[in-house]
């Protein structure tokens, strides 16, 4: 177990996340109730593109991130600019019928971020 903290750096934890998902050679599986952060995107696009399958639970309905969500979801899934009509099978998102206030990543089956 170890606890990570933004208090001296406010961009610590979105670095220790990158960096696990950089190591998943499997399975991300993600619940939570918005993903936003355009890094975090960008990275699961790019390990999904290697063959790690990447699950996301979001919301369908939100308490203010609706449409960025709806958007994020775009950037999740919108076709790759080098291969344009080759869908991307190992990235998936899931509509949750109601709100998530859960965040949760699992990587693997090994590694739990909350």
């Amino acid at each position: 177990i170890e606890i990570l903290s933004n208090i001296k750096d406010k961009h610590f934890i979105r670095r220790e996340i990158l960096s696990e998902l950089s190591r998943a050679k499997k399975s991300v599986y993600i619940e939570h109730g918005y993903v936003t952060d355009f890094s975090i995107i960008r990275r699961l696009r790019q390990i999904s593109r290697k063959g790690v399958t990447v699950k996301i639970i979001i919301p369908d309905r939100s308490d203010g991130v609706y449409h960025a969500n709806m958007y994020s979801i775009y950037q999740l899934l919108r076709p790759s600019l080098l291969h344009p009509h080759k869908p991307n099978t190992k990235l998936s998102v899931h509509l949750y019928p109601g709100r998530i206030h859960a965040k949760v990543i699992v990587i693997d089956r090994y590694t739990a971020i909350l």
